[in-house]
């Protein structure tokens, strides 16, 4: 549950790479990136399946 907890908090996870000061249960700079871009990439994703479907 707590590694769930820390890949899921998309915050963290930018902070992760993008500060010097690291909090205890934080990711390491490399697995933040990648959680954060993961969700980037859903999140165009999912924009580009609301676009397709809803543009005649």
């Amino acid at each position: 549950m707590g590694a769930a907890r820390k890949c899921l908090a998309a915050d963290r996870a930018g902070a992760s790479f993008s500060t010097s000061l690291r909090a205890p249960d934080a990711l390491s700079p490399w697995p933040g990136l990648a959680v954060m871009a993961t969700w980037v990439i859903v999140a165009y994703v999912f924009a580009g399946v609301l676009l397709h479907r809803r543009d005649a």
